[in-house]
């Protein structure tokens, strides 16, 4: 499984960024009940934290304790899950 770090895909998290500190979002979950809604400056920033990182390829190579991962058969990374168990 490939667990690529956010920065390959760094177009698209600065293109949300933009979107989300633009104030024109109109997809954010809105408030319901005693639940907040979503904060688009707190995605904003938690899409500039994942540019930061790395990813998991090198810290999963020394991993050697059983582990499942589970996904849908419509998750993009399902034949890897399935491939991979």
């Amino acid at each position: 499984m490939d667990l690529r770090p956010p920065a390959t895909e760094k177009d698209r998290f600065e293109r949300n960024i933009r979107i989300l500190r633009s104030g024109r979002t109109k997809s954010i979950e809105t408030p319901n009940g005693d639940r907040p809604g979503n904060d688009p400056l707190a995605l904003a920033a938690s899409h500039e934290a994942l540019l930061q990182w790395s990813g998991a390829n090198n810290r999963l190579s020394n991993h050697t304790a059983p582990t499942l991962l589970f996904c849908g058969e419509k998750d993009q990374h399902f034949d890897n899950a399935k491939t991979d168990s």
